[in-house]
């Protein structure tokens, strides 16, 4: 028997012999430990006449044991969701899981449970003792070809298809005739080598028909000092750097073998200024990282000086202090272009380039679960490192690849082909190569019509919709206690998630669009825990994100950060890039802000009032000069949008009022509230005295907390809307007849709120989870 527990362990227990006596107690033999958060699953199978036991956590991994209690496999398997349940099919030899996001995800086992999970190749070259390989990588994609500089300053070569299982004699010394010099850096790429040493270049292409080197370049000093990088910017520019940070920009001429500088310049003089990722950009952009951290942007001085390239902007220490690894170009016009960044973070960040005025910016971050990544092959793929492994992360498949190599320290190059994924390292003086499938060999027959929900781990807590005036599809925005807000685009009843926001430091509660251009650039706020405030910005064509700032709004600097719950945006004017945004804190206070597109990065704190109870609920009304604001005690209040007058104050509920919707129809606001009493009460406010009348309650509606309400809407000349609660059943609620009407129920625990589409024919309902309901056109 073995029990999964909340301390993160598995217990092994052994049953007595049915020949012994009954009274005798179950003995423990020993306890497992390999899940970083609660155990919520486990499993005894049979698999090849041998007994293993698979477990599921909340750390979304998963485990195999053996019998006597080995981990013999780990992997993170429900995009980080928590797993609930497992089962397996011996036939197949897969192991489906279930996780908090819904999921149903599968995993072939049957190299794990047979001892074959690693097609591992040690490459062993035979030559002296004393002599071993310090560099490599691969010379192209299409021969399977390393390249190998040892200790001795001699270069080898070898080819996938010559090698066994422990490979003796697979290396072959590159003969070729040039200067000899002590060799400091080895790169090659699409056949090319280029090995630098001080102050020498030479490029050698590998003829794969006839397993030969030929020289491309070998003439003459070129820098100053020991060259430490070289890059390959396209088959016919390069760029190199030394020790002191001067940089060429090269290009090789192959009919004469001849290399041209096309640019130089200096990095200024500092801590390791040279070169660690670069890309050209439109032909004249030059983008680089320098070891020290920086990001920096170069562009030839004019027209007539173009091998003179002159500093634009520069972003300093974008990953940190060790500079990026690698720089990708995501897409490009006339006006800007954007690039995938990845350095020595679980960070992965996206930069635009003003093609106009040459600046650089950072549009925004996406977290991923490496400690740091150093490639990225494809757009969905990245490959880095967790501590001693060597990882391959996908955001549709999650983790593809883990190996053990030692860390990232080790000497190492990848190669990726169709499916097939190769990687090569150094270890302990010896080269191995390891060999699998990018994806795993699961049945897809089960799981080919269902798409993979990308929903929030932890609880959504608010969602908003664009609906696009053209033929584009619906936006839904959705943010919650995973602290990320997601972008999701519906293609037909479904929605494919195109963007993921990691601004926040803590939960988000709130937030608010509010569009700048009619239907295409919207601004996004947000707010959550820590008291923040997150500003971002959307536009539908592309769709493109850009991170615009984050504040922390604070009293004073000694008060608590308390968690903002709600926020609503108004506009000052339509032309005016002023906003006035109105916070509510749990601390009590309701805030209001003045913000300015054109200035992000300041905020001014206008007016400030205490209601004594957590505030949930904010909602304004610019026309009648009203602002409606809800509290745990229960209490409705009305403001002014100054907030220095105090409209009415009413005790709606007897506890807290999480739900409220509100409109304005013949001088009255119509106001429907929901709260923790289990009461659905709608009230009228006359807008000319400002006087509020309990128009109508339902207390046996529901029997659980009311958490969700649509907006009100007209429906056959009557004022009607939809309510929901935890006791999950769906109402219709007639409030010019007070007629209830059940319509159904949702399967979402944990109920946030839920929303209409515009037409009235969808309904939206989140929380631990996403409901989408057609409605019937008699229920408008």
């Amino acid at each position: 028997m073995v029990t999964a527990s909340d301390d993160r362990s598995l217990k092994f227990w052994q049953f007595p012999d049915e020949k012994q006596h009954a009274k005798e107690a179950v003995r423990p033999l020993f306890s497992c430990f390999g899940h970083t958060s609660r155990v919520m699953c486990a499993i005894i199978i049979e698999y090849g006449g041998r007994i293993f036991v698979i477990s599921g956590g909340e750390d979304s991994y998963i485990c195999v044991w053996s019998q006597a209690g080995d981990m013999l496999f780990k992997r993170r398997q429900q995009l980080g969701a928590s797993i609930w349940r497992l089962g397996f099919d011996s036939d197949s030899c897969t192991v489906y899981t279930t996780g908090s996001t819904g999921n149903l995800a599968s995993y072939n086992l049957h190299n794990v449970l047979m001892d074959k999970q690693t097609e591992l190749t040690r490459l062993m070259p035979k030559i002296s003792v004393t002599e071993f390989f310090k560099q490599i990588k691969y010379l192209d994609c299409s021969s399977s070809s390393i390249i190998g500089l040892s200790s001795k300053n001699r270069l080898f070569y070898t080819t996938q298809s010559t090698w066994t299982t422990n490979s003796i004699d697979v290396w072959k010394l590159v003969e070729i005739d040039i200067s000899p010099y002590k060799i400091t850096s080895l790169t090659a790429s699409d056949g090319i080598a280029a090995i630098c040493g001080y102050r020498r270049v030479t490029l050698l292409r590998y003829n794969a028909e006839t397993d030969h080197f030929e020289k491309l370049y070998d003439n003459g000093t070129i820098l100053e000092g020991l060259i430490k990088s070289f890059h390959f910017l396209n088959q016919h520019k390069y760029l190199i750097s030394d020790e002191f940070g001067n940089s060429r920009l090269l290009s090789l001429e192959t009919s004469t073998n001849s290399m041209q500088i096309e640019g130089s310049f200096r990095i200024s003089n500092g801590r390791e200024p040279w070169i660690t990722a670069a890309l050209l950009v439109a032909s004249k952009y030059l983008l680089l990282s320098t070891r020290n951290g920086h990001v920096m942007l170069y562009t030839p001085q004019n027209e007539s000086e173009s091998h003179l390239y002159e500093l634009k902007d520069t972003l300093k220490s974008l990953h940190g202090n060790m500079g990026s690894n690698t720089f990708k170009l995501l897409n490009s016009d006339d006006h800007s272009a954007h690039i995938l960044s990845v350095g020595h973070e679980p960070i992965i960040k996206v930069l635009r380039i003003c093609l106009i005025n040459s600046k650089l910016s950072i549009l925004r971050r996406e977290c991923v679960p490496l400690a740091w990544v150093e490639a990225s092959p494809r757009l969905d793929v990245l490959i880095g490192f967790n501590d001693n492994h060597l990882v391959a992360w996908s955001r549709q498949n999650d983790v593809l690849l883990q190996l053990e190599c030692g860390g990232g320290h080790r000497c190492w190059d990848y190669q990726l082909t169709g499916n097939q994924l190769n990687i090569i390292y150094i270890k302990q003086k010896q080269v191995y190569c390891h060999t699998q499938p990018l994806y795993n060999d699961s049945p897809e027959h089960l799981l080919s019509s269902t798409s993979q929900s990308r929903w929030h781990k932890r609880s959504c807590n608010i969602m908003a919709l664009i609906h696009p005036k053209d033929d584009r599809p619906l936006y839904m925005l959705s943010a919650g206690d995973d602290n990320t807000i997601k972008i999701n685009q519906f293609c037909g009843d479904s929605p494919m998630q195109i963007a993921e926001l990691h601004t926040h430091i803590s939960s988000v509660r709130h937030l608010a669009l509010y569009p700048i251009t009619e239907d295409i650039d919207w601004l996004i706020f947000s707010v959550g825990g820590r008291s923040q405030l997150c500003i971002n910005r959307l536009n539908l064509n592309g769709p493109i994100i850009s991170e615009l700032c984050s504040h922390i709004i604070r009293t004073n600097t000694n008060s608590v950060d308390a968690r903002l719950m709600a926020i609503q945006v108004l506009r000052k004017t339509a032309t005016n890039g002023s906003f006035s945004l109105y916070l509510a804190s749990a601390d009590g206070k309701v805030r209001l802000l003045r913000w300015h597109l054109e200035n992000p990065s300041e905020i001014h704190v206008e007016h400030l009032i205490d209601v004594e109870r957590c505030p949930l609920q904010l909602q304004l009304d610019n026309a009648n000069n009203l602002l409606l604001i809800t509290t745990t005690n229960g209490m409705l209040y009305g403001f002014d949008l100054s907030l220095r007058l105090k409209q009415f104050q009413h005790q709606l509920h007897t506890a807290g009022i999480n739900s409220l919707r509100a409109v304005v129809d013949d001088n009255f606001v119509h106001v429907l509230s929901g709260g923790d009493d289990e009461n659905l009460k709608y009230t009228k406010i006359k807008l000319t005295d400002m006087s509020t009348k309990l128009i109508a309650e339902f207390p046996h509606l529901h029997n659980a907390q009311i958490n969700a309400l649509t907006p009100l809407f007209v429906c056959q000349n009557e004022l009607s809307a939809y309510t929901c609660s935890d006791d999950k059943q769906i109402f219709k609620v007639n409030l010019s007849t007070r007629k209830c009407t059940r319509i159904g129920f949702t399967c979402i625990s944990d109920i946030k709120g839920m929303l209409l589409s515009d037409n009235n024919t969808n309904m939206y309902i989140y929380g631990s989870g996403l409901h989408v309901l057609s409605l019937d056109k008699t229920d408008c």
